[in-house]
């Protein structure tokens, strides 16, 4: 029995009620945020107005839970009436799941649970993995940020091909900013499909989209290149 498994009894009208720890939380959180709702509709504007003479903090919001349709457009809502301003923010999907990361700028006198008891009652959300941190790094796009080729290769999977493929794309200096991978099933045997989106050295372009080239057919892989 885990931590979560532990039962609560109280009593309402002579009669014995029963809680796991989980649902008693998520009990106590939906009356705080009905409470706090009501303010809200009280003094309009107070989401989004708290904070605003302090200074800004941002947050690194993570949610994986399952796949579903209006899923982004779910998250984004509640985040936005939340008075959440968000900043890079990436989905992807997952097999059946989906991970939702965003950095978000809220007022400074914001505080974490806030996002995460509000994420955390979402119908959409129930099976879902939420995290909820300051987040510490820069928020501005710099020059590792910058994108000019998008790249896609293809091959047949097996134990060590994106590492040993990315050690090698920085060994020609391709800096990568985005990646996703899928393995889907064939005939013979499953396909491993991987997209960068990465920045090469325009001045060397030419000569690093060459040698990535021949890399990829000699370890048998398909490979396609885009100019972005």
């Amino acid at each position: 029995m885990t931590p979560w498994d532990v039962q609560y009894r109280c009593r309402q009208n002579g009669n014995s009620i029963s809680l796991t720890r989980s649902a008693l939380y998520r009990l106590l959180t939906l009356l705080a945020m009905a409470s706090y709702a009501v303010i809200c509709q009280t003094v309009p504007g107070l989401f989004i107005c708290r904070g605003s003479g302090l200074k800004k903090k941002h947050l690194r919001i993570a949610i994986f839970c399952r796949n579903r349709p209006g899923l982004v457009q779910s998250i984004t809502d509640k985040l936005s009436r939340l008075g959440a301003n968000l900043g890079a923010t990436s989905f992807a999907v997952l097999g059946k799941g989906a991970e939702f990361t965003c950095v978000a700028t809220v007022g400074g006198d914001r505080e974490i649970w806030e996002f995460d008891s509000a994420i955390l009652i979402m119908p959409e959300l129930v099976d879902a993995q939420i995290s909820v941190h300051e987040y510490g790094f820069g928020t501005e796009f710099g020059e590792e940020n910058r994108v000019n080729f998008l790249l896609t290769i293809a091959g047949v999977d097996r134990v060590g091909l994106l590492a040993d493929f990315t050690a090698f794309l920085g060994s020609v200096g391709v800096a990568v900013v985005r990646m996703t991978t899928e393995v889907t099933s064939s005939p013979v045997d499953p396909v491993f499909t991987t997209r960068f989106t990465i920045w090469i050295d325009p001045e060397h372009a030419a000569e690093t989209l060459a040698k990535i080239d021949a890399h990829a057919q000699a370890n048998k892989l398909g490979v396609t290149q885009m100019i972005l």
